[in-house]
């Protein structure tokens, strides 16, 4: 015969606490305050749970308000034990302004409002009668600062008289500024959000020629007073190569469309903002690669100076038309007017019209014409 152990578990004695937390200064509720960890308020700053019979020590905390701990808090059998909460907003910084100079921004905030006293207030109450318990005023200290970059956590400062912060070395760029003020009981909400822009001039008039698979990027340095240790050149995002001069040659570049761009790098490693950007088009020169289609692409450089690029792709052998025009509709050049078979293929224009004359600055138009393709590009002729 079989016996079995029979196992005797007690029932744990439970009560309730509940009651409501709010605004000492304006008696509003305050929603989403954790009350030891059990329950948080509602809408109404109202809240209830129930715990084991004992006495305890029951923290309440919200965002932006200081810490209260109401203590010996005794929880019956069976019975509601009422614990109001009555917290004070923890004052934050005000009046932030950033201010720039070169790539350093400093802060400036003024103090937070008056934070050296509060007082709280516990009500506490068995079986719904009430007993008030006051703590009566108590000491609350500001123990510094906390700056924040772009949602980042960048500085502490335990300074509690600061009142400035000078975030140095930052590349150019848009940045977002706020601190919160950290008192001995709580961290306050977080001030206003400042926006500043630092602004490393970049090369400008950034340019390109292709030499086969070969792209050669030339460009002006930027019109700055402050040294400059070189240039960083980015091919499809990526950076490409350190150059100190205002030109590189990319070599041997992948079959495909790329964009370049280049940043300065001016003294003590700082990016300047990206230079004006440049796509090209490479073709692949494996035989293999026959193009599935016909098409006229943009020319490069577009603007230029002296020559262009024009660049098409045939899927099918063909006579091939291409010619230039001027703003009027007026044909200035014919640079096509041939066979051709299945392939890719470059043209270069000079700026020159049929008679070997430098024609004027200005917005040019070329097109195609195949049996089955017509296609009309614009390009910009700037001396």
């Amino acid at each position: 015969m079989t016996e079995y152990l029979n196992f005797f578990i007690p029932e744990i004695a439970t009560g309730t606490v509940q009651g409501y937390v709010t605004d000492i200064d304006t008696g509003q509720p305050i929603e989403g305050a954790d009350v030891a960890g059990r329950d948080t308020t509602d809408v109404n700053g109202f809240y209830s749970f129930e715990m084991q019979v004992g006495v305890y020590n029951l923290p309440c905390t919200a965002q932006g308000y200081g810490a209260v701990t109401a203590e010996g808090v005794e929880v019956m059998e069976n019975e509601i034990t009422e614990l109001d909460f009555e917290l004070e907003y923890l004052q934050i910084p005000t009046e932030v302004l950033a201010t720039t100079i070169y790539n350093d921004i400093t802060l400036e905030w003024a103090m937070p409002g008056a934070f050296n006293q509060y007082s709280t207030k516990l009500n506490s109450s068995k079986n719904k009668s009430k007993l008030t318990n006051k703590s009566g005023k108590k000491s609350r200290s500001l123990t510094g600062f906390v700056i924040y970059r772009d949602d980042e956590e960048i500085a502490t400062i335990e300074d509690t008289s600061a009142t400035s912060y000078t975030d140095c070395g930052l590349d150019a760029g848009e940045y977002e500024y706020f601190l919160v003020a950290i008192y001995d009981n709580g961290i306050s909400d977080p001030s206003d959000i400042v926006t500043c822009i630092v602004s490393l001039l970049p090369p400008t008039v950034l340019e390109y020629t292709i030499y086969n698979s070969d792209v050669m990027l030339e460009w002006v340095a930027p019109d700055s007073i402050r040294s400059l240790s070189g240039y960083n050149v980015y091919r499809d995002d990526d950076s490409l190569a350190f150059t100190s001069s205002t030109n590189y040659l990319d070599e041997n570049v992948p079959g495909g469309e790329h964009f370049y761009f280049v940043r300065a790098i001016y003294e003590g490693g700082f990016l300047s903002e990206p230079s004006n950007s440049v796509t090209v088009f490479i073709y692949d020169t494996d035989a293999n690669s026959l193009p599935d289609k016909t098409v006229l692409f943009d020319n490069s450089p577009n603007p230029f100076q002296t020559s262009t690029r024009i660049t098409f792709s045939l899927k099918n052998a063909s006579l091939v038309s291409i010619s230039i025009y001027n703003i009027i509709g007026q044909k200035i050049r014919a640079l096509s007017n041939s066979y051709l078979e299945q392939g890719n293929y470059n043209l270069f224009w000079d700026g020159k019209n049929e008679i070997g004359k430098v024609v004027s600055n200005g917005i040019y138009f070329y097109i195609m014409s195949t049996e089955n393709y017509k296609s009309i590009k614009k390009m910009l002729l700037i001396k």
